[in-house]
């Protein structure tokens, strides 16, 4: 096969894995870890912003790593 080959093979795959569905992170993951967070650290609006970002971070590192494992399982 030439490179042209593997290179519109990558981008298909690529494509594919960018697009596929992924199941999102549960909202019972999401409960548990704040379970662990001492409540005196959840008062202020200000922490709360800052628990709020936190989850954010979670959740888009978990969907990179779904996709990344998904990438490795079609090769």
């Amino acid at each position: 096969m030439t490179i042209h080959v593997f290179q519109q093979m990558y981008m298909y795959m690529k494509k594919c894995v960018e697009s596929g569905p992924v199941v999102p992170v549960q909202p019972h993951w999401l409960d548990s870890m704040l379970s662990k967070v001492p409540e005196a650290l959840r008062q202020t609006k200000a922490q709360n912003e800052l628990i709020e970002s936190i989850f954010a971070e979670v959740k888009s590192d978990y969907d990179g790593s779904i996709r990344k494992s998904m990438g490795w399982l079609v090769l």
